[in-house]
């Protein structure tokens, strides 16, 4: 790779995926070469849209706080939660009452979308990425399942990258509800799966070959790319994902040790 080759690459697209958490932020700071990049897309007028599997908080809030962080006015269409997917999926399902595993802004925002939360008879489990589980929670929604009631999973990120060190995520909370029920979900929205995507594509009209996928994890950024056949950069910060490229035969178009090398090579 070199600099001239991948500056012609990023200027032959037109739309810029761009993942949140561990790429251009952490916590509630924002990553060395982030704002950097925000600008570049905005003086180049490349459009672009940031999809987060974080669903700990609510969308707007969680809109409000990215907003702060990158100093930018992100346009609601153009930041994605698995929130927004997982409504319509439910509204195509025709489901009307859900219980689950998640945070109270996440059941807000659901209960928001026209589906009503029921903690007795509710017709959907949703598991994510539940930052206030509790074990009284944990029993019931199992006792749900075992019960007959099909479950839906938000993502299933087994870690959660913060300045004190990753925490366990969706992937985590749904390996539980898996072996405490030997039940498989009927649907998983957020990345690498496809209907993340899908709704990015719908939301804003692209075209696979102007777009572009930029992030920090191997089996959620990189593969969601491939499973699409779009092209994306890695930035991988250490050799765990590199490993994980391997492990998993996936193949990023270009792969930078931070984004601040890469805005650089832009």
């Amino acid at each position: 790779m070199n600099t001239k080759s991948f500056s012609d690459f990023f200027a032959s697209k037109r739309f810029i995926i761009l993942d949140g958490d561990g790429t251009l932020y952490l916590d509630r700071d924002p990553i060395d070469g982030s704002k950097e990049l925000i600008t570049l897309l905005n003086e180049t007028s490349k459009d672009f849209a940031i999809i987060s599997n974080n669903d700990s908080l609510s969308y707007r809030t969680r809109l409000k706080l990215v907003r702060g962080i990158l100093g930018v006015n992100i346009k609601p269409k153009r930041f994605i939660l698995p929130t927004q997917p997982t409504i319509d999926y439910l509204k195509e399902k025709k489901i009307r009452s859900f219980d689950g595993l998640v945070t109270a802004g996440l059941r807000k925002d659901i209960a928001n979308g026209g589906i009503r939360y029921d903690e007795k008879s509710p017709q959907i489990i949703v598991i994510g990425f539940d930052t206030q589980l509790t074990y009284k929670k944990l029993r019931r929604v199992v006792s749900h399942i075992n019960g007959g009631v099909d479950y839906l999973v938000t993502h299933t990120d087994l870690l959660c990258p913060t300045k004190r060190g990753s925490m366990p995520d969706a992937g985590s909370i749904f390996q539980l509800i898996r072996a405490a029920t030997r039940k498989e979900p009927i649907v998983i929205i957020g990345k690498p799966f496809k209907r993340i995507i899908d709704y990015v594509f719908k939301e804003n009209g692209l075209n696979k070959k102007n777009v572009l996928i930029i992030g920090d994890m191997a089996d959620t950024d990189v593969k969601m790319a491939e499973s699409n056949d779009i092209d994306s950069v890695l930035i991988a910060r250490g050799n765990s994902e590199l490993r994980k490229l391997k492990e998993l035969s996936l193949h990023p178009s270009f792969v930078f040790g931070s984004l601040s090398d890469m805005v650089k090579a832009i």
